[in-house]
């Protein structure tokens, strides 16, 4: 169990290193003067900007939570890593992706505003993430949920 939460933590921590040095590749070239700046060492002060980024703080990364709540988007985790019994919850096997992206949104929120309160709830969806995930790697939940009589995964066997 700490195992796979360790295991998250070091894939995104990779990942956000090999971005970064492919970020910084640009920056040396002779030929494109133009270097990228790190959006955490951009302040917005006001406006239109500054209007926005609290706007998706404030109100649409708690409404897609909320929505991937009711749509049992995130029980599916829950279902998968054994937490509690349930059976896999919507018409769509990509289900998934759709938390993905709004947690990754979340951790780019932090990046720019101290947040304890979604940086909690973050790492509860990390935890359930985690267990979800199988002693192999794999990671679908509608796949380890079975989810065969909703979903036809006769293109991928």
């Amino acid at each position: 169990m700490k195992s796979r939460y360790h295991w998250i933590i070091l894939v995104i921590l990779a990942a956000l290193l090999c971005q970064d040095c492919t970020l910084n590749q640009g920056a040396s070239s002779k030929d494109y003067p133009i270097a990228p700046v790190d959006f955490t060492r951009v302040k917005l002060q006001a406006g239109f900007w500054k209007d926005w980024v609290e706007t998706v703080h404030d109100a649409t990364i708690p409404f897609a939570f909320q929505k991937c709540e009711e749509t049992g988007r995130i029980d599916n985790f829950i279902f998968a890593g054994g937490i509690k019994e349930g059976k896999f919850q919507g018409n769509f096997g990509f289900n998934d992706s759709d938390l993905y992206k709004i947690m990754e949104g979340a951790a780019y929120a932090l990046m720019i505003e101290e947040d304890p309160e979604l940086a909690a709830y973050l790492d509860s969806l990390v935890y359930y993430v985690s267990e979800a995930q199988e002693e192999d790697g794999y990671l679908y939940t509608a796949w380890t949920l079975k989810a065969n009589e909703y979903i036809d995964f006769s293109c991928c066997t």
